[in-house]
């Protein structure tokens, strides 16, 4: 038996289009372990979750020519862990007490949250059960609890939680407990410290005796799967409350401990040596094994309701000296308010105090995992800053208050904008471009560029920052040119690729360049987005220039995108031009953040928008045992573009509804690479790009039909309007709450969003559809409803009345509100809906 992780495919001149992998234990009984519906030659790779398996097969459904296809190379990806010093502590977990050893040891996904100061560049890591790993690479520390000689582990306990300080800050607890014994596990950054409190409570009766465990292992929290797992520890030095690793500062305590062992791997780690009682043994050790391990006992003895707390500080990063005597409650307080201070007042707030948290939550750990410009989607494996997802971090951020660092983060990668207008889609933190796979072939980075740079001057209006970054702004939209030109080179003017984009590997679901929409529709924002911004800094024939461009790619993407559907024979909106895929989730882009969805032929929306609410119903179901991606969160723009709100509440509540998601989306856990039980499949580590998704989508119900008309609210009444009956979902107060929770935002400066058009925009007509005037025109969808919102100031937020629209029964409008006609310094609104009300909110 092996431990196969993957296969590749690389083929001949003839090709399979259709085929699939199986693993077997016995080569009678296959079990399917991938399948790809839309192969085009070249090569092909396979990944699955770890298992074992004896025999491997490659069927091939569909070939590209009758006479079959050539494979000139097959090889298995094998892991061969008997080689690997992770796969001696593999087995010593799955020998022993599995609850004593890191779980990723036992082939689980273990979830984390990050450490760190938003003005700081490194991060630690700290994970669902109260281990911390200090440093990048570093050995995790383990708190376990003595009780009656017996050593008990986090992940056997019958009741562990996690929270965040005030449900949002980056200050994590972990709580469990032993029987009647309670552990508090508290963590936070500061000073270039990992500090983190290890606080042990009595609840019984009667007097307990035991000790508190703390022990170093030779693991990083990221298993080998997410580029982590061993963490070489070649010696430990314990001298009093100072203990070393590798003969660096590792970790002080505020007392001594009464016992230490270290130990070398012997069929287990140093658990295994003091697993029925304490040993102790000589406090240092060297071995050139790699696989040393310490632990540190905290003897106690609690009467009924008392507490021991023994506070650790770790350095991350070199030079940082550890030291644990500042009193831990003042300390943390005092980064709580830090933390308070640098993200403000909470900016959205709903009724369903889960979902506020969340949203505030993902705004701390953007900044947790940015350095002084640049936005990282995570603090290990994603240590850089890709455009894609950094444009769309700082557009969180904007959203929720904090204009500066959105910008700061665009005029730094404005100044390494190519001198052909190319936009390098990924920078290594310290602003040089990577050059690594994908480097010159993401052409999503032009509009996504050019979408931010928009995006942060029409919140800020800063005409000193439009008049830096306008050139580099030009130089970018006007490489979208070149980009269709050699497509044109290939393709004819008939054909359904003509005007498209080049192949790229922006969409990450494509591992080889193709003719993905996904660039096109950030390539058609930047063509918009460039007029708008040349039109409010006053040049008319930079304007004129990317209007007409704009409108000449529209008509070629509506024209491809309806020639794909006849192709494929579907009413769905195809994914690409030449892979006869459908793909909601990156289709719904066109919605946010690119706001171009006019392009699409609209007797294709409705369908492919009821394909992807049957997805949402398919993982919502209780008995759902398969796996989704978290990219399918960005189809609630689409559907509350759509007017589909119960098809977003129900989408909202299936991602914050999975308990282990819900606590650690609260925890600020980025992505994973590998299937989480029956839970999540994400393709990359520690990945804050699906995070800042969860913070828009929230807000973007409640900031309004199209930000690029700089308007506020018009459907956020559906998050505290119309009633729903579905006592299951986590959402459920968002629809019961109707008279509090308000949606609330403010603009970066304080003042509110005006209402209107977009300035100086031409009229634009709709595919299809005549010209009106205000720029960009919405999709008329004929389930969308619009709700026409009137605002009024007040102080730093502002008031906002929603009518009733018409199409509501009369029975489901919330009646007359006095305050707001009062306010308003009148009676009901002639132009209300059927009860002429109009409710009032908070924003």
């Amino acid at each position: 038996m092996r431990s196969p992780l993957g296969a590749f495919i690389e083929w001949g001149a003839v090709y399979g289009t259709n085929f699939s992998v199986y693993l077997s234990d016995d080569s009678k009984s296959f079990r399917d372990v991938g399948r790809i519906l839309t192969g085009n030659g070249g090569s092909d790779s396979f990944w699955w979750r770890s298992t074992t398996s004896r025999y491997f097969r490659l069927t091939v459904h569909e070939t590209s020519a009758p006479e079959g296809a050539i494979v000139n190379e097959l090889k298995l990806r094998i892991l061969n862990k008997d080689r690997m010093p992770i796969g001696q502590l593999e087995r010593a977990a799955a020998a022993g007490r599995g609850d004593l050893y890191p779980q990723s040891l036992l082939g689980r996904q273990v979830y984390w949250t990050a450490l760190g100061k938003y003005d700081e560049a490194e991060q630690a890591l700290f994970d669902e059960y109260g281990n911390l790993e200090p440093q990048r690479g570093s050995p995790q520390i383990t708190p376990l609890i003595r009780l009656d000689h017996a050593l008990h582990g986090a992940p056997a306990s019958a009741s562990i939680s996690q929270s965040l300080a005030g449900g949002s800050l980056p200050i994590p607890t972990v709580e469990w407990a032993a029987g009647d014994v309670e552990i508090r596990v508290t963590a936070f950054a500061h000073a270039g410290l990992a500090v983190m409190e290890n606080r042990v409570t009595n609840r019984s009766a009667a007097t307990r005796k035991g000790a508190l465990v703390l022990a170093v292992r030779p693991v990083q929290i990221n298993p080998y799967w997410q580029h982590g797992g061993h963490a070489a520890i070649n010696s430990i030095v314990v001298d009093g409350r100072a203990a070393s690793v590798n003969d660096r500062p590792y970790a002080t305590f505020s007392r001594d401990p009464d016992s230490v062992a270290v130990a070398d791997f012997d069929n287990g780690d140093v658990v295994r040596l003091i697993e029925k009682g304490p040993r102790k043994t000589a406090p240092s050790l060297r071995s050139d094994s790699g696989l040393l391990s310490g632990a540190c006992e905290f003897a106690f003895s609690l009467a009924p309701g008392a507490s021991l707390a023994v506070v650790m500080s770790s350095p991350m990063r070199d030079g940082v000296k550890p030291q644990a005597e500042a009193p831990f409650d003042a300390l943390r307080e005092t980064v709580a308010q830090d933390w308070r201070a640098k993200i403000g007042p909470r900016k959205i707030t709903v009724g369903d105090r889960e979902v506020s948290d969340t949203v505030e939550a993902q705004t701390a750990f953007i900044l947790v995992n940015s350095t002084e410009f640049a936005f990282k989607p995570g603090p290990r494996n994603y240590d850089r800053t890709w455009i894609r997802d950094g444009s769309a971090q700082a557009l969180a951020l904007l959203w929720a208050g904090l204009v500066e660092e959105a910008k700061a983060y665009v005029a730094w990668y404005a100044k390494r904008i190519y001198e052909n207008g190319m936009v390098p889609p990924i920078l290594n933190v310290d602003g040089a471009v990577n050059r690594g796979y994908g480097s010159d072939i993401e052409f999503d980075a032009q509009g996504e560029f050019v979408g931010i740079a928009a995006d942060v001057y029409r919140i800020s209006r800063d005409r000193a920052f439009l008049g830096a970054i306008f050139e580099p702004i030009v130089r970018a939209t006007r490489f979208i040119e070149e980009l269709y030109a050699r497509t044109d080179a290939e393709h004819s003017p008939e054909t359904r690729f003509h005007g498209l984009l080049a192949p790229s590997i922006s969409h990450e679901g494509h591992s080889k360049p193709s003719y993905s929409y996904w660039d096109d529709y950030f390539a058609l924002s930047a063509w918009r987005n460039c007029e708008y911004l040349a039109r409010e800094i006053g040049d008319e024939g930079a304007a004129a220039n990317a209007d007409a461009k704009g409108r000449e790619f529209a008509a070629n993407l509506t024209r491809s995108i309806r020639m794909t559907a006849e192709k494929m024979k579907t009413d769905l909106i195809p994914g690409s031009a030449d892979r006869d895929d459908v793909d909601p989730t990156s289709t719904s882009i066109a919605f946010e953040p690119c706001r171009v969805d006019d392009a699409f032929p609209p007797e294709l929306v409705a369908a492919t928008y009821d394909r992807a609410a049957a997805r949402v119903k398919e993982i919502s179901s209780p008995d759902f045992k398969a796996n989704y991606s978290p990219y399918d969160l960005r189809n609630l723009n689409a559907f509350v573009s759509l007017g589909r709100y119960d098809d977003a509440f129900r989408l909202l509540s299936a991602m914050l509804g999975m308990s282990k998601a819900a606590r650690l989306a609260r925890l600020g856990r980025g992505r994973v690479e590998r299937y989480a039980g029956a839970g999540i499949y994400r393709r990359h580590a520690s990945h804050l790009g699906r995070r800042r998704v969860l913070l828009r989508c929230p807000a973007h119900v409640a900031e309004g039909e199209r930000r690029d008309a700089r308007t506020l609210p018009r459907r956020a009444r559906w998050l505290v309007g119309r009633r729903r009956h579905n006592a299951q979902r986590p959402a459920d107060s968002l629809r019961r709450r109707q008279s509090e929770g308000a949606a609330r935002a403010i603009a970066g400066d304080g003042r509110p969003f005006p209402v209107g058009s977009r300035p100086g925009a031409n009229p634009r007509p709709l595919s299809g559809g005549e010209a009106r005037p205000g720029g960009r025109q919405p999709m008329q969808h004929p389930s969308r409803r619009h709700l026409g919102p009137e605002l009024e100031p007040a102080g730093d937020r502002f008031l906002i009345g929603l009518r009733c629209p018409r199409s509501y029964p009369a029975e489901e409008c919330s009646g007359p509100d006095a305050s707001w006609s009062e306010l308003r310094g009148g009676g009901p609104d002639p132009k209300a809906g059927p009860c002429g009300s109009l409710t009032r909110r908070t924003l």
